[in-house]
């Protein structure tokens, strides 16, 4: 062997290349510039020969260095020239193309401390696998970050999975792996190999994979962003400009597994479409828990690829385009702590290692503080709020619901305060570490804004935090709404009872209007029976089956009544409810007093919340404007009531806008046709009245106001 090779060829540094050890084979492979010439060097498991071949067509056989097969050659003088390796096997098949090692790194210094710094938002656009061109060579770059990890390779079908052929080369500062692999094609399945320090080898999807494919094993597949042609620029730009909160919301909620039903989606009703990730009894804390945990070990999804349409980017961003153009926003669900344990270190929830991170066991009880403290390490804040600018920039999303928060910000006390790190002992109490997830949810929405202030962002349930996280949530720059299950439930509960129980636990539908922030909230519509539609007329009695028809309507009318923006996860294919619900989200859509936003609770009055003998709630839902106002009376009582009087604030029309109980809605028609005349006679606290005839489990929203005054032939 050559002095000159000699002086690269360390053998050290030869055998950690040759078994599997080495994080940094450019300081071996490659081209390296010596005294009095270069010497170029290449690697391959297999190979039993090794030649140069220059674009000039010049032809250099290589040395085997220590009898291995890394190959060196030593060509004097110092000139550039691109060349590429000719590698022969046993079996003589031969391979060429150029050296991956000969190419230059990707990211760059500053980059590389912005990572280091939790700032380089632009992450995605390098880390992960990119088609690229390089000294006029095409081909894929990959990088990923692995700290602690011994050796990284990229592996695939490319490669026969063989992690000894492409070792990636360590970035010294951040821990990033790179390497750019010459004439590399789309649409390969691809993993990370990763050595740990404790020699265990993982194979791993890539986590800015932007496309994968379970069915191998959850394998990242290589795949061009920069080829869809989007073609939503009005929806786009009014998106900026749109206050949310001022107008109305109606969401659909889909699963992956509901997709198919995209189809049966009345457009004209809904403003919104979100894509979530829970399942059955859908808003369900520990259910959402339960299988956000079996959902992360049995398919180890990255987030930057989409969970809908198959996984395939380009359908999901086309059904995006063509929504958009159709009028309605797109909302997605993420979960920063499911991110965290993904982007963290953990391989799975016991504790065991991924990306060379060894973490001891932990215990379930100290999950959610392992999820905390991550949150400190910059580079996993980077790959989250770079997450979310990939799917505003890439895929158009309107908005974000974020799930499982409670448990970022929360401290709970039974809680273990340590944790074992790489066998450093780090002591955090669960306040610093619920200090630490305000923060970056502090600054996740501050990103959000940033990029695009029309994005939507929504958070978990209200009522579970504390009175300090409820600042976070409802501040002056903060989540645009909250998630609110505990009007739902307490409306569920109430109507499981019979008449006796309705009497006495009539608190539970009042109660849940009284607390303040209604407005920013989002209330789920479906009806808490909703198999009973789909029976047989043997399994469901036509007298059952009206009294469950008349109480899903009720609740209905009485959510679409409640402050807050609407969202419904089940179309039915009872055509009185469909008719039903559609003309529900038409009023909701068409009076402003019912969407407009009121910090202070102006739009929402009592009339009466506290007739719980007749079992009977009525309020009135005001505009800035005062012109078009609407009362709400909803009679839970299986009992009609006939000349019920319910106090109003001044004289005019009353005109019944819709009555539950019509017979287009699957009702006997009861007081359909109510012309109610104002009394000067006190009643609720108001010098008005008006006496209305209520049917049976049953709601009637009449409308009110100048507007309705002026109004001709009424």
């Amino acid at each position: 062997m050559r002095f000159e090779i000699g002086e690269i060829m360390k053998q050290n540094l030869v055998m950690d290349l040759v078994y599997g050890n080495s994080s940094c084979p450019k300081k071996l492979l490659g081209r390296h510039y010596v005294r009095g010439g270069q010497v170029i060097a290449a690697y391959h498991p297999d190979a039993v020969s090794m030649r140069v071949i220059t674009d000039d067509g010049e032809i250099y056989e290589m040395d085997s260095v220590e009898r291995l097969s890394v190959f060196a050659l030593f060509i004097p003088g110092q000139n550039s020239f691109s060349y590429q390796i000719e590698m022969t096997f046993q079996d003589g098949n031969t391979f060429t193309n150029y050296n991956p090692y000969d190419f230059p790194c990707q990211i760059t210094k500053r980059e590389e401390e912005d990572f280091q710094k939790g700032c380089w938002l632009n992450s995605y656009k390098k880390l992960g696998c990119h088609p690229m061109e390089i000294n006029g060579v095409k081909g894929l770059y990959f990088a990923v970050w692995a700290p602690s990890a011994k050796r990284v390779s990229v592996v695939g079908n490319f490669n026969f999975w063989n992690g000894l052929i492409y070792p990636m080369n360590r970035l010294e500062k951040s821990g990033i792996y790179e390497i750019f692999l010459p004439n590399a094609q789309l649409n390969q399945y691809y993993k990370y190999e990763i050595k740990t320090t404790q020699g265990y080898i993982l194979q791993k999807a890539d986590p800015y994979g932007m496309c994968q494919e379970r069915t191998i094993e959850n394998a990242s597949k290589t795949f061009d962003m920069s080829e869809f042609h989007w073609d939503d620029k009005i929806w786009m730009k009014n998106r900026k400009y749109k206050n949310v909160k001022e107008t109305p919301m109606v969401v659909y909620s889909f699963s992956e597994k509901e997709m198919e039903k995209k189809e049966s989606i009345l457009e004209e009703d809904f403003t919104h479409i979100l894509f979530n990730r829970k399942r059955e009894q859908w808003g369900i804390k520990e259910d959402w828990e339960q299988w956000n945990m079996k959902e992360a070990r049995e398919h180890p999804t990255t987030f930057f690829t989409p969970s809908f349409c198959s996984g395939s980017p380009d359908l999901f961003r086309q059904y995006i385009n063509e929504t958009h153009k159709k009028g309605i926003g797109v909302i997605m669900e993420i979960s920063p702590g499911y991110f965290s344990r993904e982007s963290a270190g953990l391989e799975r929830f016991d504790g065991t290692m991924l990306y060379g991170t060894a973490v001891e066991r932990i215990r379930p009880n100290e999950e959610s503080a392992m999820c905390r403290f991550f949150f400190e390490r910059p580079e996993v804040s980077n790959y989250l709020l770079s997450n979310l600018l990939f799917w505003i920039r890439e895929y158009h999303i309107d908005g974000f619901v974020f799930g499982g928060i409670t448990d970022i910000i929360s401290t709970n006390k039974n809680t273990s305060n340590n944790l074992n790190i790489k066998g450093a002992a780090i002591g955090k109490t669960n306040e610093t570490m619920g200090e630490t997830g305000r923060a970056f949810l502090t600054r996740a929405v501050e990103t959000i804004r940033k990029e695009d202030p029309g994005v939507i962002v929504i958070s978990d349930e209200y009522a579970e935090l504390s009175s300090k996280d409820k600042n976070l949530f409802l501040g002056e720059a903060d989540f645009d709404f909250y998630w609110n299950y505990s009007v739902k439930e307490n409306l569920n509960s109430y109507l499981s009872g019979d008449k006796l129980q309705k009497m006495q636990e009539h608190y539970k539908i009042t109660l849940p209007l009284q607390k303040a922030g209604l407005s920013r909230s989002l209330l789920l519509l479906n009806y808490k029976k909703q198999a009973v539609f789909r029976q047989t007329s043997i399994d469901n009695p036509l007298s059952d089956g009206y009294d469950m028809l008349s109480e899903a309507k009720i609740s209905y009318a009485f959510l679409m009544g409640v402050p807050g923006k609407k969202v419904l996860s089940e179309i039915y294919d009872n055509s009185e409810i469909r008719n039903y619900l559609h003309s529900l989200i038409r009023i909701y859509r068409e009076y402003p007093a019912l969407y407009e936003y009121e910090k202070d609770m102006k739009s929402f009055e009592w009339v009466n919340g506290m007739d719980a003998v007749s079992s009977v709630v009525s309020f009135i839902r005001k505009s800035s404007s005062s012109r078009n106002q609407l009362l709400f009376i909803c009679n839970f009582s299986s009992d009609s009531i006939a000349d019920y009087q319910v106090g109003v604030p001044h004289f005019g029309k009353y005109v019944l806008l819709s009555n539950s109980d019509a017979t287009e809605f699957g009702g006997e028609g009861r007081f359909v046709e109510q012309s109610p005349a104002v009394m000067r006679e006190p009643c609720d606290f108001r010098p008005y009245s008006i006496e209305v005839s209520l049917p049976p489990n049953a709601a009637l929203i009449f409308g009110f106001g100048s507007a309705f005054d002026e109004r001709k032939g009424v």
